[in-house]
């Protein structure tokens, strides 16, 4: 309650957050960090950055830190073996102690976060081009979710960071 009351005062908020390769800490950081940003957007809205950033600490934790690929994941949910698959690579010494790095800014304009992993990266725009997206698949549709909720989806070069803005208001 009292969090609530003060949220009207807040001007500005950063944080850093070094996490390993576990799917339940995406889903909790995700909703960690959209927790203030209903001071100013609505719930839909709110809900909307809340699933993009989740996908994309998914992403770099499967397929950056754990380097899972798409063919892979996709032949493990078709055996329902996904679960172990992940676990087995958590456990492998070339990937456990990988961590995802996110850098989080909540201001008056925008909300901005920078997702890294310490995967080799991947190639991102032939990723993002809508015919690559397989309509029928159970995943990949994570990158085009999070573009709809962001204003600016900008990865580095390496396709090993991701930097993901929701502007409030222009200058």
């Amino acid at each position: 309650v009292l969090e609530d009351s003060l949220l009207k005062y807040l001007v500005r908020e950063q944080q850093k957050y070094v996490i390993g390769n576990y799917l339940t800490s995406a889903e909790e950081l995700s909703q960690r960090l959209v927790r203030n940003v209903e001071k100013y957007l609505d719930a839909p809205r709110v809900t909307a950055l809340r699933i993009g950033l989740r996908e994309m600490l998914i992403n770099a934790i499967e397929h950056g830190n754990l380097a899972i690929t798409y063919d892979e994941k996709t032949r493990e949910l078709t055996t329902g073996d996904y679960l172990e698959f992940i676990q087995a690579r958590q456990a492998d010494p070339m990937y456990r102690d990988r961590k995802v790095i996110v850098e989080y800014e909540l201001t008056t304009l925008h909300f901005r976060c920078l997702i890294t992993d310490e995967g080799t990266g991947f190639n991102h725009a032939q990723i993002r081009r809508k015919e690559n997206i397989h309509q029928t698949d159970s995943h990949g549709r994570g990158i085009a979710v999070t573009e709809n909720a962001f204003d600016d989806v900008t990865y580095n070069a390496a396709g090993s960071a991701v930097t993901l803005t929701k502007y409030f208001r222009r200058l």
